[in-house]
């Protein structure tokens, strides 16, 4: 019986693996992703292409929580799997009993989304994406004050 015990812990160590996997491969397609769609619309200085490339920020953004969050799930399990609870059965893969927000703190949506590694990363991408769309309505928003006409153009004079 120790022995699996042993195998299921196992198991649910290389779900976690596999989880951590997943959210940084998340992670460098986010970086990859964005990095050109706000190069593309730094290029043509158009606030509607800057507006687009938070599309792919924030997609990247939640498919990394989800990941975040099954990790947390599975440690939840872990935990549960050495305290050998007598509720706990063998090779029981379920983390539905880790979702109770009250039980699990860290398990919840919000303890996620607020997590350090998740905001830096894809906070700091958001602020970039932000800063650029600024960049991009400044040079118009003067023109219009002065003029009443507006054309967009590349922000930075290229």
């Amino acid at each position: 019986m120790e022995s699996d015990r042993v195998k299921h812990l196992e198991l649910v160590q290389a779900v976690i693996t596999r989880q951590a996997g997943n959210s940084f491969v998340i992670k460098g397609w986010s970086l990859t992703v964005s990095a050109a769609f706000l190069a593309f619309a730094a290029d043509r200085g158009d606030p509607l292409v800057v507006t687009l490339a938070f599309l792919p920020i924030f997609g990247f953004a939640f498919l990394d929580a989800y990941f975040l969050r099954q990790e947390r799930l599975f440690r939840e399990l872990y935990k549960d799997a050495i305290s050998a609870s007598p509720a706990m059965r063998t090779f029981d893969m379920d983390t539905s009993g880790f979702q109770d927000p009250e039980a699990f703190p860290r398990s919840r949506w919000s303890s996620v989304l607020t997590s350090g590694q998740f905001v830096v990363f894809h906070g700091v991408i958001a602020l970039v994406a932000y800063g650029l769309l600024l960049a991009t309505l400044t040079p118009c928003l003067v023109e219009f004050i002065v003029n009443f006409r507006c054309e967009f153009g590349p922000p930075f004079g290229g």
